[in-house]
């Protein structure tokens, strides 16, 4: 009986505190009140190979205010027109009020986001935005917007590695074979073709993959994203899973939008007037995890005889070609001197390519350049 007595008194207790306890409650200022920043100018800006890697630019703004005491977030945006068209960009986020941004992603995104020429002059507009710090609140823009002159240039391409279980966990980080190019220099896009493979033992249905960039494993758990369904499947190290029935993927990153997409494909083929094919069936192409490239079968042709690399085995998906077979800096042969291939510019309507001579051949496909690479060995 004691002990339920005093159970009762402690919960008596514990009431009439709750009663005479008060709770503050955070309440913003009318509008009228808000105080809005004011953003310093910044001189012109001028960004070529030696600087853009060294030097940054820098916004600084007054602090906002929302009539009350709490943490501010603020968003940094800018502005191009572009042949009477408007493109806005996020140049990046802060609860400070200052934003550095590097030369180097200050053009990337000025050549990607804003469309603006490359090696060229042209006019940015940026502002900022306010907002309170985790409330939906009305955000507060700055009440002025500063407008600067930027004078691009035309950076050489970058690269980027999708290690996954498909090649050992990055293993072969190391190789150039393995760099994932960016679809033009600066654009932060990276673009590959490869087959994944599933991590039976550890993730069954999964194929594994993630991104290496910068000496760094960037995946989910790190603000990377990516863009299809079921991508986040709880694993802790952040990895991006693909589904094991659909191995074959187009695989884009994204630099400045922190985002990976994907493009199922069925398969990578050889079709044309040559025999094994006479435009009906596809030859198909088998990939190689140890070297990324994808390779056909010995492949014969008669003098004459023409031909198209196309995926899902339909010509919506022809690779159309970049001229004649032509020597390419970006393969070399074992003396280092370059190798001749087509140089494949993209998907969509195509013309034939005609076989240089008759013979047995077998090809490669470098899917990880921009331009993809198609290599002729003649047997």
């Amino acid at each position: 009986m004691k002990v339920t007595k005093y159970i009762a008194m402690a919960a008596t207790v514990l009431s009439l505190c709750a009663c005479e306890r008060e709770f503050v409650k955070t309440t913003v200022a009318d509008e009228s009140k808000f105080v809005a920043p004011v953003l310093q100018p910044v001189s012109d800006v001028v960004v070529d190979a030696n600087n853009n890697k060294v030097e940054s630019v820098t916004f600084v703004w007054s602090p906002a205010s929302f009539g009350v005491s709490t943490q501010i977030d603020y968003n940094v945006y800018a502005m191009s027109v572009v042949e009477e068209d408007e493109y806005v960009a996020l140049l990046g986020s802060t609860s400070a009020t200052s934003l550095s941004v590097t030369k180097e992603d200050l053009n990337s995104l000025a050549v990607s986001e804003l469309a603006l020429p490359r090696n060229a002059t042209s006019s940015i507009e940026v502002w900022v935005l306010a907002k309170i710090s985790g409330l939906a609140t009305k955000e507060i823009e700055s009440t002025n917007k500063i407008t600067f002159d930027i004078t691009t240039f035309d950076p050489p391409k970058d690269w980027v590695f999708f290690p996954g279980y498909y090649n050992s966990w990055g293993d072969n980080n190391d190789k150039e074979e393995w760099r994932v190019w960016e679809v033009e220099g600066g654009s932060g896009v990276y673009r590959t073709l490869v087959k994944l493979k599933e991590d039976a033992a550890n993730t069954p249905g999964i194929c594994p993959l993630k991104l290496y960039m910068n000496g760094a494993w960037l995946g989910g758990k790190d603000g990377y994203e990516a863009t299809w369904e079921g991508w986040d499947y709880g694993d802790k190290d952040g990895n991006w899973g693909v589904p094991a029935d659909e191995p074959i993927n187009i695989i884009e990153f994204n630099k400045s939008k922190k985002t990976a997409s994907r493009t199922h494909i069925s398969g990578v083929g050889l079709i044309g007037s040559f025999a094994a094919s006479n435009w009906e069936k596809d030859v198909f192409f088998e990939y190689d995890d140890k070297n990324n490239v994808w390779v056909t079968p010995e492949v014969t042709f008669a003098a004459g005889d023409e031909f198209l690399v196309r995926l899902n085995e339909s010509w919506d998906g022809k690779f159309k070609h970049g001229g004649p077979l032509k020597a390419t800096d970006v393969l070399k042969d074992a003396d280092g001197n370059p190798i001749e291939a087509y140089e494949l510019v993209n998907d969509g309507s195509a013309e034939n390519i005609a076989i240089p001579e008759a013979g047995t051949y077998v090809f490669k496909l470098y899917a990880n350049r921009t331009p993809r690479v198609l290599v002729m060995e003649k047997k």
